[in-house]
C-alpha cells in the first residue's frame, strides 16, 4: 500500500496533465501548508510505514481516527481544488488567447486602417481630379468661348454673304425662268421653222427624181441621153422641153455621181418614175427626198416597234408592228410616239 503523500501527488498530477512538475509541486506545497506538522512529516516522509503490532493502545486508535479525518478533509479540499483548477485558465491557453486576440485586433486594425487610407486616398484623388477637371473645363470653356466668339463673327459675315447670294439667286432664278420660257418659245418656233423649211424644200423637190448608178461619159448630154434611154429602154417618149433641169451632184462612187432631174410638172415625173423597174438595168430612180426626211425614215426603220417607213407626196409615213399607219414630222419623238405599242 502506497503512502498518503504519494497518493496526493498522483491525484494532483492526474487532474491537469498539461501542468509542469514544478507547478504541481507548488500546488502540493500550498496544500500541505494547511495541515499539521505531524501530518506533514507523515506525508513527505520517504521511509516506508512501520508495521504495527496487533496490540494497540487507545491513544493510537484516537490518533489514527484524527489522521483519517484529516486525510479525508485533505482529500475533499484537494478535490475542490482540482475542480477549481479545471476551471482555471492555463498560461499556454492565455498566450494562445492573447495571440489570437492580438491577431484579430491587428487584422481588424489593418482592415480599418486600410479602409480609412483607401477612403482618404479616394477622397484626395477625387479632390485632385475634380480640381484638375475644373481647371481643364475652365480653360476649355474659355478657349471655346473665345473660338465661339470668333466663329460667331465669321458666321455673321457668312450670313450676310448668304443673304446677298440668296437675293442674287432669287434674281437669277427669275431671269432663268424667263429665259427658260423664252427658250421653250424659241424651241417651238425653231421646230416650226425647221418643219416649215423642210416642208417647203420637199415641196420644191416634188417634181424631182434622183438617179443613181448612171455611168458618166465625157461630153455627155444628160437631157437628150435621158429622153433616149426612156424611149429606147422604157418605151416612154417625152419632150426634152419637159425636163426643166438635169445635173449631177457630189456623191456616189466609182465616177458615178447621182443625177437630179426636175420635170415641168408632177404628172410627167410620175410617168417617168413608174419605169424604175424597167430601167433598173441602166440606173436606179428614187424620189428626191430632203436630208431631214431621209434621216427620219432611217430612224423609223431602226425602231423595233416600226415594221416599215416610206416617203409619199412630200410626207413620211410609218407602219407599226400592229399594222397601223402613222404620219410623222421631223421634230417628232419617235420613242414617245410608239411607246404605247407592246412588243
Amino acid at each position: 500500500m502506497e503512502s498518503n503523500g504519494q497518493v496526493i501527488e498522483e491525484n494532483v498530477s492526474t487532474e491537469n496533465p498539461k501542468e509542469t512538475p514544478k507547478e504541481q509541486r507548488k500546488l502540493v506545497q500550498l496544500s500541505l501548508d494547511n495541515i499539521s506538522s505531524t501530518l506533514k512529516k507523515a506525508l513527505v516522509s520517504d521511509k516506508p510505514a512501520t508495521k504495527k503490532t496487533k496490540r494497540t493502545s487507545s491513544t493510537d486508535t484516537v490518533g489514527e481516527i484524527i489522521i483519517g479525518d484529516e486525510l479525508k478533509s485533505i482529500h475533499e479540499r484537494l478535490d475542490e481544488m482540482s475542480e477549481q483548477m479545471k476551471c482555471m485558465v492555463h498560461k499556454t491557453d492565455i498566450e494562445e488567447i492573447v495571440k489570437k486576440t492580438v491577431k484579430e485586433t491587428v487584422d481588424q486594425l489593418k482592415g480599418e486602417i486600410k479602409s480609412e487610407l483607401m477612403s482618404e486616398m479616394k477622397e484626395e484623388i477625387m479632390s485632385e481630379l475634380k480640381t484638375e477637371m475644373d481647371e481643364c473645363i475652365g480653360e476649355s470653356a474659355a478657349n471655346l468661348s473665345e473660338k465661339i466668339g470668333v466663329n460667331s463673327e465669321k458666321v455673321d459675315g457668312i450670313n450676310l454673304d448668304v443673304d446677298v447670294l440668296r437675293e442674287k439667286i432669287v434674281k437669277q432664278s427669275t431671269e432663268i425662268r424667263h429665259l427658260q420660257e423664252n427658250l421653250n418659245k424659241t424651241s417651238k418656233m425653231v421646230q416650226s421653222a425647221l418643219q416649215l423649211a423642210n416642208h417647203n424644200q420637199q415641196y420644191s423637190q416634188k417634181n424631182n427624181i434622183k438617179i443613181v448608178g448612171w455611168k458618166e461619159s465625157p461630153r455627155e448630154n444628160l437631157r437628150s441621153d435621158l429622153c433616149k434611154i426612156l424611149k429606147d429602154k422604157g418605151g416612154l417618149d417625152i419632150d426634152p422641153s419637159t425636163v426643166l433641169a438635169i445635173h449631177r451632184i457630189p456623191g456616189g462612187s466609182r465616177g458615178q455621181r447621182p443625177v437630179i432631174v426636175k420635170f415641168i410638172n408632177s404628172e410627167i415625173k410620175t410617168k417617168v418614175i413608174k419605169k424604175r423597174q424597167t430601167l433598173k438595168s441602166v440606173f436606179m430612180m428614187h424620189e428626191h427626198v430632203t436630208p431631214m426626211n431621209v434621216n427620219l425614215i432611217k430612224s423609223l426603220k431602226e425602231n423595233e416597234r416600226v415594221d416599215s417607213a416610206w416617203y409619199f407626196n412630200c410626207n413620211v409615213y410609218a407602219l407599226d408592228i400592229n399594222g397601223d399607219r402613222h404620219k410623222l414630222e421631223i421634230c417628232d419623238d419617235i420613242d414617245q410616239k410608239f411607246r404605247h405599242i407592246r412588243l
